[in-house]
């Protein structure tokens, strides 16, 4: 498709393209500006949009952390596998793990597994085990396999479920930019800022601070997310929002 039948005719008047040399902000702004797609033609986030304003704009200490964290996650998995198997089956009986289906990096479906920590589907009762599990993260651990495929990143957005990301997706005109990178095992918004019967402003909050971790993926803000310290140190939450987020 060609560039200059998409960009605004102020943009155009001044040369600017999409292959431009602009700062990462600038270019955000200006893919911000361009009908896509319209509201009413949107059938949820799977639609291909053009993202490489963004594409391989990690910086290079943080694709060398997650290359290491991932291997040594999968590490950790493997060496607990047997153990953790065991003691889910001889406390609950099989399965082992549960899946879900998420949206992925440019709207692709996937799916990833979990220990079960519940004691059948649609239980709230935890396992003895999976109290564990849970409590530490470590129900988590089947996930580095999608690291390991390049599905997911050791941080990244929510890796939400296909039928919550579709509503979302036709709620928030920007929702779709957040599938311009890898969702993350470490997520920058928890499950709960994605509830739906939430304010909407909540939901813009979670967005807004999606896309600005997305901007520019350093280490130091991976850092800032696993540490619980990201939304007060780059995104903090104003006293009103616009039912729309803005970079």
């Amino acid at each position: 498709m060609p560039a200059n039948g998409l960009l605004p005719n102020n943009l155009m008047t001044n040369g600017h393209r999409l292959n431009s040399e602009l700062p990462i902000e600038e270019k955000i702004l200006l893919e911000k500006s361009l009908d896509f797609v319209s509201e009413k033609d949107q059938k949820g986030p799977t639609i291909d949009l053009f993202f490489h304003e963004l594409t391989g704009n990690e910086s290079r200490p943080k694709r060398y952390f997650e290359t290491v964290a991932g291997l040594l996650g999968f590490l950790l998995f493997a060496a607990t596998l047997p153990i953790f198997s065991l003691l889910i089956i001889l406390t609950s009986g099989r399965p082992i793990f549960v899946t879900d289906h998420f949206i992925g990096y440019r709207g692709s479906k996937l799916k990833r597994f979990f220990y079960r920590v519940r004691r059948s589907p649609g239980s709230s009762q935890k396992t003895p085990i999976g109290k564990f599990l849970k409590a530490t993260g470590l129900y988590k651990l089947p996930n580095y396999i999608n690291i390991l495929n390049g599905d997911m990143a050791l941080v990244g957005p929510n890796p939400l479920p296909v039928e919550k990301s579709e509503k979302l997706n036709k709620k928030f005109t920007d929702f779709y930019k957040r599938f311009a990178t890898k969702p993350g095992v470490i997520a920058v918004r928890n499950g709960r800022s994605w509830d739906l019967d939430q304010d909407p402003s909540v939901l813009s909050h979670s967005l807004q601070c999606e896309l600005r971790y997305l901007v520019y993926p350093t280490l130091k803000k991976d850092f800032y997310v696993m540490l619980g310290s990201f939304e007060d140190r780059v995104c903090p939450r104003q006293k009103s929002h616009n039912s729309q987020p803005a970079l």
